[in-house]
């Protein structure tokens, strides 16, 4: 999880053009549910590449999903 947060911030151009959009476009406002995960398409692409190149240590991916996707909904614009 933290190599994931650590590439995006330092991609800033993938963080605000695609996934932060595409998170204010499909979640809006409310709390993230499970159900939301089958539509954030680009952000299962962002943690299975970064879980692809560093592996976790345990099957964490719905985990790890939620994290994410919570930590850039609380993030700025830059």
């Amino acid at each position: 999880m933290e190599w994931a947060l650590a590439n995006l911030l330092n991609h800033p151009e993938v963080l605000k053009k695609k996934a932060k959009t595409e998170l204010d476009i499909l979640v809006g406002d409310h709390l993230i549910n499970k159900s939301d995960f089958a539509e954030l398409q680009y952000l299962q692409c962002i943690i299975s590449e970064d879980s692809r190149l560093y592996p976790p240590t345990a099957p964490l991916e719905d985990t790890i999903l939620q994290i994410a996707a919570t930590v850039l909904v609380s993030l700025p614009v830059i």
